[in-house]
């Protein structure tokens, strides 16, 4: 058994730059066994071999888990990323941004940008790639619902909707001020 208070005590021993040191190293570490965990991944999907399961198994939302598979696959047409990625450069939520942000022809470019974005910038930078066109940005904001009622057993409000992005984050703005 992993007796977690006599390891802060011995931590607690260690110089701070020891520490810091030490840290960084399994931040790498947990970096490159994530880039190997989504080899495994892409060799199990290539062979529908996940099961229904595998989110539940891994203690994550079914959202998470297609993102995984879907990082999966990409990540074999990406191979500067990759290398980027096991050499401990790029965190888990850089790489599901990169996603929807890099491709084979940008590949080198953000190997080497990537790693000094954060994922709220590299997630921005993909949104604002996929330009809607008028017609979408029309029908999207025409498919906009907003609703909401009091629950009055408990006094709480509760809220429903779909916007498009520039209303959702409008709205989101608006409420993570209020919070």
């Amino acid at each position: 058994m992993f007796d977690v208070r006599a390891h802060l005590d011995d931590l607690r021993c260690r110089p701070t730059t020891w520490l810091r040191n030490r840290r960084e190293e399994l931040v790498r570490e947990q970096r490159r066994l994530h880039v190997e965990e989504l080899a495994v991944t892409a060799v199990l999907d290539e062979r529908d071999a996940l099961g229904d399961d595998t989110a539940a198994k891994d203690g994550v939302s079914e959202k998470t888990a297609r993102q995984t598979r879907e990082t999966a696959r990409w990540l074999e047409s990406v191979p500067r990323i990759a290398d980027a990625a096991h050499g401990g450069d790029l965190s888990s939520e850089q790489l599901d941004a990169l996603t929807d942000l890099a491709d084979e022809d940008s590949d080198g470019e953000w190997a080497q940008r990537a790693p000094n974005c954060s994922p709220e910038d590299l997630h921005r930078l993909a949104r604002s790639k996929k330009k809607p066109t008028t017609s979408e940005g029309r029908a999207r904001r025409e498919a906009r619902r907003l609703t909401w009622s009091w629950r009055e057993e408990t006094g709480m409000l509760s809220i429903y909707g779909e916007l498009p992005d520039l209303d959702g984050a409008l709205f989101e703005s608006v409420i993570d001020r209020m919070i």
